[in-house]
């Protein structure tokens, strides 16, 4: 992006009224409040709500970069935004534009919401400004020689201007706001992490990342804990609605009261790594939200990641005779299927998206179930060798998934091993085939729920194997202390290095197959309702599955309870088991 400011100017007119980069409108997904009587913390969860209403937040959603704060809309809807320039709406806050996609100088670091409800702005380190909705453009710092970086914003109550605050407590006015003196200048013990303006538009707070408080204008001085040994720093501050007190919130998700600002709970808790980076005010009441600094998630582990790869799910078709074993791949991949083919046999969909795989395979033929599965990966690519002419035109008459095969143009891409007998031998390998991804193809959409990381450890675990018979094909998992373990018949299945096949997850899915008319293969549309096992952090559940379109995941809730089942983030096998001879009780 350009620093030229006339440039930079014109980007903000422009991002004004459009959708830059649309991530799209989220809606609220829930309406609970948590009250300040009995604070409770949703260890899940990214958005924490004390005495205000919970919209939802960016949990099931993989954000391109790290959340950096939160711009209020009103007591029904808020926005988070990310360093990428990304914007997630919830509740009543609508999709009004985002930097999504733009190629920014410096990352976004605070956002402030229009008095209104009907807009907000995003600043970043640099002092670059960016409007949205009703928020107005009224100036920025590009082209500016800063000493420090920009860490925040502040809206004037009119919407009519906004605060920034530099590091060094340096203080830049812009529109209707006035100023009313800085830190600029001064020797701080620690740097100046965030501003809030007084509802008066007649002053203002900067919070110290010590948690010191300085005040200005009309804004009174009401404590602070700047001589408090704080386990972690502060990193965000709000006002109550009439001015007369602040609360103070650290990383660790402490928060802090003075003056006339209630408390209603924190967020401290030892069991989250991910930081809390911003606290809001809910307008016209006494609560407020925490915000963690939830970075992107591999979608289909739920694993954290530096970036999210901008490629499709990539499906290989992998062999299961015993003449393919060990095969490439299957710890490789972050979703596995196993279905029923012809015999009482079975073979693999091994999903790749977050690792490769060089090699991948044995390469078999596809089914016509991989088609049925397939779907709920949004625009893919399958790797499979043929199949009969019948498949075949199902995969080359697909809409949504791309097939490759060798007896296509793609033969270049495949080669056979030593290693192994025909037809037991073909392999490629999985970064030369994200190759073909087209343009308008982009990562899979989460297809489970994961729960984050919270626990340190297993406090019961199941110590019996769960055995899934698929007629001549025999196979069975087991928790080992750290994940599940895999074995055919009483046989360990190892892969082509002698590494034990293992996951984090394991579901077992009852299928009605039926019978294809055309080539009578066993097909699973695994659409309707079934029953089904979800094998987590070594507890085995009862679980029931649901699922209405082909393009839809399965929907999965506790069979006693009907509360979703969290899965523990990492890799998945699912296994599609005949349902006559599933492993379930009666």
């Amino acid at each position: 992006m350009s620093h030229d400011p006339a440039k930079r100017a014109a980007l903000a007119a422009v991002v004004l009224f459009s959708a830059i980069g649309a991530i799209g409108a989220i809606g609220a997904t829930s309406s609970s409040v948590i009250g300040a009587a009995e604070p409770v913390i949703d260890l899940n969860a990214d958005v924490h709500a004390f005495n205000a209403p919970f919209h939802g937040d960016t949990t099931p959603f993989v954000p391109a970069g790290p959340i950096i704060g939160m711009a209020v809309a009103d007591h029904e809807g808020y926005w988070l935004g990310g360093a990428d320039g990304g914007v997630f709406n919830f509740g009543s806050a609508e999709f009004l534009g985002s930097l999504g996609g733009f190629d920014l100088d410096e990352p976004i670091v605070g956002m402030a919401g229009h008095p209104s409800g009907d807009g907000f702005w995003m600043v970043a380190s640099d002092g670059g400004v960016f409007a949205f909705g009703v928020a107005g453009f009224h100036g920025s710092l590009v082209g500016l020689v800063l000493d420090k970086p920009v860490v925040g914003m502040a809206a004037h109550p009119s919407g009519r201007g906004y605060w920034l605050v530099a590091a060094d407590g340096g203080v830049f006015t812009f529109g209707e706001a006035e100023f009313f003196g800085s830190m600029g200048g001064l020797d701080l013990k620690e740097p100046v992490v965030e501003m809030a303006a007084h509802p008066s538009g007649r002053g203002y707070w900067l919070a110290a990342a010590d948690g010191g408080v300085f005040t200005f204008g009309e804004a009174g001085f009401h404590g602070s804990i700047g001589a408090i040994d704080l386990d972690k720093p502060i990193i965000g501050m709000a006002t109550t609605a009439e001015g007369n007190g602040y609360w103070l919130a650290g990383a660790d998700g402490g928060v802090f009261t003075f003056g006339e600002a209630g408390f209603h709970g924190s967020a401290a808790t030892s069991q989250r790594d991910e930081l809390v980076v911003d606290m809001e005010r809910q307008p016209g009441g006494a609560g407020y939200w925490l915000v963690r600094a939830a970075g992107p998630r591999w979608p289909l582990t739920g694993l954290s990641a530096e970036t999210v790869v901008r490629r499709p799910a990539l499906a290989v078709k992998i062999d299961n005779h015993r003449s393919a074993r060990g095969q490439w791949g299957l710890l490789q991949a972050d979703v596995v299927f196993e279905e029923l083919v012809e015999g009482g046999s079975t073979r693999f969909v091994a999903v790749f998206h977050s690792q490769d795989s060089s090699p991948v395979g044995p390469i078999r033929s596809a089914r016509e179930t991989d088609l049925e599965v397939l779907p709920m990966f949004g625009r893919s690519l399958l790797v499979y060798s043929g199949g009969n002419s019948t498949v075949r035109g199902f995969v080359e008459d697909s809409e949504i998934v791309d097939g490759i095969s060798p007896i296509s143009k793609y033969h270049a891409l495949y080669y056979r091993t030593s290693q192994r007998s025909k037809p037991h031998n073909l392999l490629s390998r999985t970064e030369r085939l994200w190759e073909l991804a087209t343009d308008d193809m982009s990562a899979p959409p989460a297809v489970f729920d994961f729960r984050l990381p919270v626990a340190d450890e297993v406090i019961s675990a199941d110590i019996d194997a769960v055995r899934i018979d698929f007629g001549t094909q025999v196979v069975s998992w087991q928790w080992d202390g750290d994940d599940y373990v895999r074995s055919h018949g009483s046989r360990w299945h190892w892969d082509a290095s002698y590494t034990r096949i293992s996951a984090q997850n394991v579901l077992v899915l009852g299928m009605d197959y039926g019978k294809s008319p055309s080539t009578g293969s066993p097909v699973a549309t695994g659409l309707g309702s079934g029953r089904g096992l979800a094998m987590i952090d070594g507890a085995t559940e009862s679980i029931k599955w649901t699922r209405i379109s082909l393009t839809d995941p399965f929907t999965l809730v506790a069979a006693d309870s009907g509360d979703p089942v969290l899965l523990s983030p990492g890799r998945t096998w699912v296994e599609l088991a005949p349902e006559g001879l599933a492993p379930f009780d009666d």
